[in-house]
């Protein structure tokens, strides 16, 4: 049951997209390109951290109850993930 569960979180987070990268009005195109390809360089667990973290402006204790893990260890995998975009952004927060 559980694996059944974060498979489809994973596939939920797997492919990233931000809307409005093409307007004038939004972020450059190519930087929200190298955006997508560093999250989907990013191991689930911490893609999905800082998806939910992020763009669905979730508590660590809403994504420790949604993901089944402890609060520590949510907070500790949007940690890592956020390091990594760092290294692979060239130190840009995303």
């Amino acid at each position: 049951r559980r694996g059944g569960r974060a498979m489809k979180r994973d596939q939920a987070v797997g492919v990233l997209r931000f809307e409005g990268a093409s307007s004038d009005e939004g972020p450059d195109p190519a930087e929200v390109a190298k955006l997508e390809a560093a999250m989907a360089g990013l191991p689930g667990d911490q893609r999905e951290a800082v998806f939910l973290k992020v763009w669905q402006e979730m508590t660590f204790a809403q994504i420790a109850e949604l993901t089944g893990v402890p609060a520590d260890t949510a907070a500790s995998r949007y940690r890592y993930g956020i390091d990594k975009l760092k290294k692979l952004l060239g130190g840009h927060e995303p």
